[in-house]
């Protein structure tokens, strides 16, 4: 049994789902704390590839609204109950927090690509720790409104930029119940060269 504090709390963390999240949202200085250790990460080349965005109730309905539109034109069989989950997915927490990936493409040679966006998911993931380690829920999602460009253009995003997590933070209202875990055999192996 571990009495590391730190791994204790990295094997109870678990995601809460963002529309079961309540107020409060962080702190100003809580956020603050979260978004200090989220961008120390791993970054190949310390290219800071990576952008928070901030997004409060009134910004959220803004950018809900962009998204719905852009829904309900590229479906326009939609009901009213999807058209009413589409507006709802990103303002379903206190606070959300868009995470983006704005590859630095002259560096393509040394830092790939997927390096670079892969260091932007670590932001994601370390938000969710800092996170939780204050007392927040949080959720990290993407879903349709990461891939719609007129979201990216909203946001102010580059074309060939990425959003790689909106990031959803509150308090709890239900302890989340824990969920199946990889069987570690199934998943880990221990590699040989042959030729030994």
């Amino acid at each position: 049994m571990h009495t590391n504090p730190v791994i204790d709390f990295m094997m109870r963390r678990r995601s809460v789902l963002a529309a079961t999240m309540a107020e409060p949202g962080p702190t100003d200085a809580d956020l603050e704390t979260m978004l200090a250790v989220a961008t120390r990460v791993p970054d190949h080349g310390k290219l800071e590839p990576w952008r928070i965005q901030i997004l409060r109730k009134p910004a959220q309905r803004n950018l809900a609204d962009v998204f719905t539109a852009a829904f309900v034109e590229a479906s326009q069989d939609a009901t009213p109950a999807q058209i009413d989950a589409a507006q709802q997915r990103l303002q379903r927490s206190p606070l959300l927090l868009v995470v983006s990936c704005q590859p630095r493409v002259d560096r393509f040679e040394k830092v790939p690509h997927i390096e670079q966006q892969l260091s932007a998911g670590s932001v994601c993931s370390h938000l969710l720790i800092a996170a939780g380690a204050l007392g927040y829920a949080a959720q990290w999602l993407t879903g349709a409104p990461a891939y719609e460009p007129r979201v990216k253009a909203a946001l102010g995003l580059d074309t060939n930029a990425d959003i790689v997590g909106f990031i959803h933070l509150g308090s709890v209202t239900d302890a989340p119940r824990e969920r199946p875990r990889p069987v570690m055999d199934e998943i880990i192996s221990e590699w040989h060269n042959s030729a030994d």
